[in-house]
């Protein structure tokens, strides 16, 4: 996912207008000036003869960086073969061989659920077309596509592998027992490498988001799009 490329605007009146070339000559003098300065330095300042050679003792390799400095992720290993790492901004909700639910923890993540699933049967519409029916189970009904230029997902991908035509962004709403539920906005991208299909599916329920903030305006897909960063399909041969 990546959001929409902000259009290039012409410089205001009164910058700099200079052409490559200009440039060019302008970088190329004060190049000149540069090392013909540091040449003048060096002749002189005197020579210093190099340091002794210190002992063994003395000159040891400096130590490992702490292990507090050190960031390691959690990865989940699906049976198929792929794999996803993620941080503790995220806390498991459930897991199996095929699938792995995570649920936010603050901050951008707040109110999000994730969801990755895997499957080796079918393909990758039969994968698409059983995610839309289970979020349906869960009591997530009325999806659309979300057409909104603010939140338009470009190109979307799962590990670098295209996603199925029909994935992207949807709204719809939560079942709330009488009446329209509260809204609910859906990412669903499914996409295949090899016989392995991968369905990603996030959603965010509005009445665990802070009162103050639209659904729409949180940065998490930017959050999800992180995660996704530490994704992997199976090696090649696995």
């Amino acid at each position: 996912m990546s959001p929409a490329q902000a259009p290039r605007l012409r410089p205001p009146p009164g910058r700099s207008r200079l052409g490559r070339r200009s440039l060019g000559w302008v970088a190329a003098g004060l190049a000149v000036a540069v090392v013909a300065a540091g040449g003048a330095v060096f002749a002189a300042s005197p020579k210093h003869p190099p340091p002794p050679s210190c002992p063994i003792a003395i000159c040891e390799p400096p130590p490992p960086p702490a292990a507090s400095q050190l960031v390691a992720g959690h990865v989940y290993p699906g049976d198929l073969g792929y794999s996803l790492e993620y941080f503790d901004n995220w806390s498991v909700a459930g897991e199996d061989g095929r699938t792995l639910h995570l649920e936010g923890e603050g901050g951008a993540n707040q109110g999000v659920t994730f969801e990755l699933t895997g499957s080796a049967e079918g393909t990758a519409q039969d994968l698409l077309e059983r995610r839309k029916a289970d979020l349906g189970k869960l009591g997530i009904f009325d999806l659309a596509p979300v057409d909104d230029p603010a939140v338009e997902i470009l190109s979307p991908a799962v590990g670098g592998q295209d996603a199925q035509p029909g994935s992207g962004l949807f709204a719809g709403h939560l079942s709330g027992g009488q009446g329209v539920g509260s809204p609910v906005d859906v990412l669903l991208m499914v996409a295949s490498d090899g016989g392995v299909s991968v369905a990603v599916t996030a959603w965010v329920d509005a009445r665990r988001v802070p009162t103050d903030v639209s659904v729409r305006l949180q940065p998490v897909w930017a959050s999800v799009d992180d995660l996704l960063e530490g994704f992997r399909w199976p090696a090649p041969g696995g």
